[in-house]
């Protein structure tokens, strides 16, 4: 009793810890969805993400912690629109929309802990919901409008990492892959700096990119972005 009480009051003592972050990521979307009968092509940089937008963004992350063990969840939906230029042939150009929703979850266990940064390393899931809409102008065929709906989940592996440069700055790392269950290839890469503004608030800014390829769609959403974490 002398042994095994001491230990689980040390464990039953570590603090939950809560965290949530809404971002703006103002990524550039680039790739093709494959329509019944017609490619949409998506090809717009990240200066052109506020011109397309079909509806207001949500962005959304959010962890749990206790200890070493960690769950972090984000969450994305983004509407945006792309014109369709057809050269005329059959039809009078037209337009494409595509809407995308992107949840993911992971579990993390902090492999390495110093004073000067930490690795963590973890796995878990990521959702895809996807719409793809073409609309074509009449032209010498007439008008036609199809449209692509696709679900599915892929497990996922991740670490990332955090060091601490000075004592309120610090740089910090992602990287997920999926295993290729549902689609053929899906990974992830973000970077940012982040600066500790109160014992309450972090404010980052960085890079991310995140892809997507599966039969019948392959995207890439790619640019800066800043966030907001909220810890209590």
């Amino acid at each position: 009793m002398a042994v095994v009480w001491p230990m689980q009051s040390a464990a039953q003592g570590e603090p939950w810890q809560f965290t949530v972050t809404p971002y703006l990521w103002v990524a550039g979307i680039s790739g093709n969805t494959d329509n019944p009968a017609s490619r949409v092509h998506f090809d717009r940089d990240f200066s052109d993400l506020f011109s397309n937008l079909s509806g207001f963004p949500v962005m959304l992350g959010g962890e749990v912690r206790k200890g070493r063990a960690a769950l972090a969840l984000d969450m994305i939906w983004l509407k945006v629109s792309s014109r369709i230029d057809t050269r005329n042939v059959l039809f009078n150009d037209g337009k494409g929309d595509l809407s995308t929703f992107q949840f993911s979850a992971v579990g993390f266990f902090r492999a390495l802990d110093r004073p000067g940064g930490s690795i963590e390393i973890g796995g878990g899931f990521r959702l895809w919901s996807i719409s793809s809409k073409a609309s074509l102008n009449a032209g010498t065929a007439p008008a036609v409008s199809t449209k692509l709906d696709t679900t599915f989940a892929d497990p996922i592996i991740a670490a990332r990492f955090e060091w601490r440069v000075f004592d309120r700055w610090s740089l910090a790392g992602y990287g997920d892959a999926g295993l290729g269950v549902s689609a053929n290839v899906t990974w992830q890469a973000l970077g940012t700096v982040n600066y500790r503004a109160a014992d309450w608030l972090d404010v980052k800014v960085g890079w991310r990119y995140l892809f997507v390829e599966k039969k019948k769609l392959d995207l890439a959403f790619n640019g800066p972005m800043v966030a907001l974490s909220f810890r209590f």
